[in-house]
């Protein structure tokens, strides 16, 4: 009688990614030959980590080899027999036993171009005892219509770059290294950042946006801006504005000033607070926050709080004129510079005292921190992260389209 054919390797046992490799151990598994009724198999383990080869009953599928040494690359073949016959060798793929690694220890994501982005990292701090053999990305896109695009890497290398991206979609990227036994945990979102560029001539325009802070509300608005003046002589960059302009206290805007203060202002249309912030209007990336916690109305420049007073009487009713890069004023106050990651929330003065900022972009919602309140969702009213060459994209949840006026122009450049 002719010998059986060799036992069958499924994808799981040849392909790129083993999920059956273990620290010390390894679980080999195959399936039954597709001709012969094998009475034994034999498993040849290279190196021998003691017992090699291994006679296993022909009813079993399976067979875990114990003492192996992490780190160490192990090659394998089985053969079935049968009446006294054996079949010719099929191969294992080489493996390497440990545990799962760590992920990568930072990583960022910036755009190219509007449809390419390069994801960097640096390596896992752990590689589990056994060699990265790859880093994987995900790309998670805003549309569900969009496909997920995942790419994988060697772990030498420090960047990849990720092509094929909707230019009208905001993405995200999940980075992951990868051993003989299985995938990393994900690391956190990194979301690939740039500006708005306005020219002295343009803004944006939302005039649907129901969910702004109205009435005496606590709010937050906040921005990283890039400028090198505070607005021409008499006359101030507008970054963010709504309300019922020329009627006291019912209004809400956020801006720089220029003489005599060189810094920010927030007005209500009256009760302005002014500070001053002498090297805002650098050329550099600032973080800037205007809050009200329904008390107490705050000025921060990067974390650090340099003004605030206690008006009363707030009573915001419009909404549907809010202004990004001026305000009522338009012919005089009209920004110039970059702003991103512009965010308003609703209810929630979200710094409670000096505070680190930021180190990536702004979310809808966020945990608390020290001295930072948390969001929770529905809060935030508007967030313009700009993911995108159109510069009309709300990342708030609620996706408002803002409408832009002159030409505003989008740039990669971002704090992050």
């Amino acid at each position: 009688m002719s010998a059986p054919s060799p036992p069958q390797l499924d994808s799981q046992t040849t392909g790129n990614i083993r999920p059956y490799i273990y620290s010390t151990s390894n679980v080999y598994t195959w399936d039954v030959p597709t001709t012969g009724v094998p009475v034994s198999y034999t498993l040849t383990v290279t190196p021998n980590p003691g017992g090699s080869p291994y006679t296993i009953p022909g009813s079993e599928k399976s067979y875990t080899v114990t003492g192996l040494t992490n780190g160490v690359d192990y090659s394998a073949y089985i053969t079935a027999t049968s009446n006294s016959q054996t079949s010719a060798a099929n191969y294992f793929r080489t493996v390497q036993p440990g545990l799962l690694p760590g992920p990568p220890s930072t990583f960022s994501a910036t755009f190219l171009t509007s449809t390419t982005a390069q994801v960097n990292f640096t390596p896992a701090l752990s590689n589990g005892g056994a060699d990265i053999k790859w880093i994987v990305i995900t790309s998670q896109s805003s549309s569900l219509a969009d496909p997920v695009i995942r790419a994988d890497t060697f772990p030498y290398l420090s960047s990849i770059i990720i092509s094929g991206l909707n230019s009208n979609s905001q993405y995200s990227f999940l980075v992951q290294t990868v051993n003989d036994p299985g995938y990393s945990p994900y690391t956190s979102y990194a979301y690939p950042n740039g500006s708005y560029v306005f020219n002295g001539s343009s803004y944006l325009s939302l005039t649907t946006n129901s969910n702004l802070p109205l009435g005496n509300t606590s709010y937050t608005i906040e921005a990283w801006i890039k400028t090198n003046s505070y607005g021409a002589a008499n006359g101030n960059y507008g970054i963010a504005a709504w309300g019922t302009y020329g009627t006291t206290n019912a209004t809400n805007v956020f801006r720089l000033q220029s003489t005599p203060f060189n810094g920010l202002n927030a007005y209500w249309w009256g009760q302005d607070i002014s500070a001053s912030a002498p090297t805002i209007a650098n050329g550099a990336w600032h973080h800037v926050v205007t809050q009200f916690n329904g008390v107490t109305r705050s000025i921060y420049v990067d974390g650090v709080l340099i003004g605030s007073d206690t008006p009363t009487g707030h009573n915001v009713t419009q909404y549907n004129n809010l202004t990004i890069g001026t305000n009522n004023n338009i012919t005089t106050n009209m920004y110039i510079g970059s702003i991103t990651n512009l965010r308003i929330v609703n209810g929630v003065a979200v710094y409670t005292g000096n505070f680190t900022v930021p180190t990536s972009p702004l979310r809808a919602t966020q945990p608390a921190g020290t001295n930072i309140n948390a969001i929770t969702a529905g809060q935030t009213s508007l967030l313009l992260n700009v993911y995108s060459t159109i510069p009309n994209i709300d990342s708030s949840g609620y996706g408002y389209t803002m409408t832009p006026v002159g030409t505003p122009m989008f740039s990669l450049d971002s704090p992050f």
